[in-house]
């Protein structure tokens, strides 16, 4: 199972007859992080017998299913997520493959905007310091000067 996302985006664009200047733009400003995210999504379509794209035939991919696809997948990986950046990296992932392809705009699908709201929710950033941390005592600092 070939799982590159960009041979994969090459493949598709060519398919569908994307000009050739606008992919290899495309192809330049790749995301490496997003590789191993749709080898993620890959595998569990192929396990689910779902194709990455929704379908085989551009015909047949319309945004209502791939939504529903997209949201089953990440409504799949939601509970194994361990910090706020996964779960957004990952619908970030998809939400590129789909606009940069096919002109879904599910970054700004409003079912996707207030899951991403309630997840930040349940699931917000970390803190970048310890909680446990007193900080910075300013006076010491005003006092020294």
């Amino acid at each position: 199972m070939e799982t590159n996302l960009f041979q994969d985006i090459r493949v598709v664009a060519e398919d569908i007859g994307l000009p050739t200047g606008y992919l290899e733009s495309l192809l330049a400003k790749k995301k490496n992080s997003y590789s191993s995210r749709w080898s993620t999504y890959k595998q569990w379509c192929y396990e689910f017998v779902l194709h990455p794209f929704g379908s085989s035939f551009r015909s047949l991919i319309e945004y209502e299913p791939v939504l529903s696809q997209v949201m089953d997948y990440l409504s799949y990986i939601k509970p194994k997520c361990t910090s706020h950046g996964s779960f957004s990296d990952a619908k970030s992932m998809l939400a590129w493959v789909f606009r940069s392809l096919f002109g879904f705009s599910f970054g700004l699908d409003p079912r996707i905007l207030q899951w991403m709201k309630s997840w930040a929710r349940e699931k917000p950033k970390s803190v970048k310091f310890d909680s446990d941390t007193d900080g910075w005592d300013v006076g010491l600092i005003i006092d020294y000067w």
